[in-house]
């Protein structure tokens, strides 16, 4: 850890993702995303998502996330555990207009470490806002997901540039290390002592 002004630095990837204060964010990990046989968009912001779909007809655009529909529903293999936050959110962000700064600030979080999709969308987006609000910022680079292979390397390109992005085994690896027997689960997440999860959606 380097000291600066009153500050800690991480310099290590232990550091960086010591459970004691990082927090893992799912982003958009439901089954219109993930799953085949789940539509697809929003209705809400119809001008972006137009130019997204490259089309002028808003009738063409697929609708999802509905809520109340099986597509809105977090995917099983992902479903949150008693007293793990599910964050609602209506931009790409899971910051703006949510409560989740406040949830992670309360906990002492100081690292987010960030999977889901889509890279160049909404996670991208994710890792803009947490590091406005001052975390640092962490990506599994093959924990995240597109649509678009040439999009999912052009926006990893820029994030390298700009936050940690590693393999899940680098931030696992430190979590098993610090795994206790008391903590063990069916090995679906990593549950370590301390480390806290969220789901955006």
């Amino acid at each position: 850890m380097r000291h600066y002004k009153g500050r800690s630095i991480p310099e290590t990837t232990a550091e960086l993702v010591d459970p004691r204060h990082a927090a893992y964010v799912l982003v958009d990990l439901q089954n219109d995303f993930c799953k085949r046989g789940g539509s697809s968009d929003e209705t809400a912001r119809l001008k972006f998502m137009m130019r997204a779909y490259g089309t002028s007809d808003p009738t063409q655009l697929p609708e999802y996330t509905l809520e109340g529909t099986w597509g809105h529903e977090i995917i099983p293999e992902v479903a949150p555990l008693p007293g793990e936050f599910v964050i609602k959110k209506h931009t790409s962000s899971s910051f703006a207009g949510t409560r989740i700064a406040h949830l992670l600030g309360m906990n002492g979080v100081r690292t987010v470490v960030l999977v889901g999709g889509v890279t160049e969308g909404w996670l991208e987006s994710a890792a803009r806002d947490a590091r406005h609000h001052g975390y640092f910022v962490v990506l599994c680079e093959e924990a995240v997901a597109s649509f678009n292979p040439e999009l999912y390397e052009a926006s990893l390109k820029v994030m390298r540039r700009r936050y940690e992005v590693m393999p899940a085994a680098d931030v696992l690896g430190v979590w098993d290390s610090l795994r206790q027997p008391a903590h063990a689960t069916s090995g679906r997440t990593p549950d370590t002592p301390g480390s806290r999860r969220a789901e955006s959606r």
